[in-house]
């Protein structure tokens, strides 16, 4: 997930193919409402 271009890919090879999807359209897609204030900006290891 991209915080600065609000974009989700499902799987590491989308985001070489640029399949990413918004990250509104994604949640909406799975049924859930786009919250900002519960998406966690984690570190990767």
């Amino acid at each position: 997930m991209c915080f600065e271009c609000d974009t989700v890919w499902e799987i590491v090879a989308d985001v070489k193919d640029g399949k990413g999807v918004r990250f509104e359209d994604f949640m909406s897609n799975i049924g859930l409402v786009a919250d900002w204030k519960l998406a966690e900006k984690v570190r990767q290891i």
